[in-house]
């Protein structure tokens, strides 16, 4: 198994070198992508109830998924572009440690809080409003691609990037791996640490497909609305989610929570689509 994904990754990394080559590559905001080809993949765990069952579930197109979540500074790009007027739902600008202020008619980074010391923190404080405003943003300034929040199911098949334990590198946490609250450890008694911030993008090891905090750092928003039991009922094939609900689905957990949440199937439901928080942020995909 490990040498499958290490011929995947192989593949993936000279199928990138080939589409930079050819200018086909994702370039709003100077996102940097990963192709990511379609597979199949075993979705869920026995770990909690609305991750059950476990099941079998196909993606049948390739994407591009951001190598990072959607930096502070990619933030900043959107915003100060000429044409781009903040909605008010988007961004929580009146909390003391939302990442960025606006200083006369710019945005600049919030440098009074750790959660904007560097522009290569995650975004945090953005709703799934923001998140889509941003990815349609993104789809009108390099008009070669659409980019837009992934599925839920899209999310873990990358997040997983064919492993099928707890977390991408195995069924250990302790926050030594990712940003996580390392007083609560997963799968070890041996407690790890708890740097009580978001830190850059890129700051640990990525997963076997070259996607960097899956696991911990700030909460994804995916497009899917939640629903306790969708895995028992759901298509096998490019599940797309609920037609309808009260909350987003969010994924990967985040700096300020302990590491059961960051689990590669771990489906946070606690949500509206209006929510903004220290801990929630997002990463986009393209096609």
């Amino acid at each position: 198994r490990g040498q499958i994904g290490e011929l995947l990754a192989e593949r993936r990394k000279a199928e990138f070198t080939r589409l930079r080559a050819d200018g086909k590559l994702p370039t709003a905001a100077n996102i940097e992508s990963v192709p990511i080809s379609p597979g199949k993949f075993n979705m869920g765990s026995t770990e909690f109830d609305d991750e059950k069952p476990v099941r079998d579930k196909s993606i049948s197109k390739a994407f591009y998924a951001g190598k990072y979540e959607v930096t502070i500074g990619q933030i900043l790009t959107w915003l100060n572009s000429p044409g781009v007027t903040l909605n008010d739902e988007w961004i929580d600008l009146s909390n003391s440690d939302c990442p960025i202020r606006k200083s006369g008619g710019k945005f600049e980074l919030n440098t009074s809080t750790t959660f904007g010391k560097s522009v290569d923190q995650p975004m945090v404080y953005v709703s799934w409003h923001g998140a889509k405003a941003f990815c349609e943003w993104c789809s009108k300034v390099d008009l070669a691609f659409t980019y837009r929040l992934p599925t839920e199911a899209e999310w873990e098949y990358m997040a997983r990037a064919g492993s099928t334990t707890a977390y991408p590198w195995g069924d250990l946490c302790n926050g030594t791996e990712a940003n996580v609250d390392g007083n609560h450890p997963h799968g070890t008694n041996t407690k790890g640490p708890y740097k009580q911030v978001t830190v850059p993008v890129g700051s640990y090891k990525p997963n076997a497909w070259g996607l960097y905090d899956t696991a911990g750092n700030a909460w994804e928003w995916c497009n899917d609305w939640y629903e306790k039991d969708y895995y028992a009922n759901s298509p096998a094939n490019d599940p797309q989610g609920p037609s309808s609900g009260s909350s987003r689905v969010l994924r990967g957990g985040s700096w300020g929570l302990n590491v059961l949440n960051a689990r590669s199937s771990n489906r946070n439901n606690l949500y509206t689509p209006d929510l903004r928080n220290v801990n929630i942020g997002f990463r986009v995909v393209a096609e």
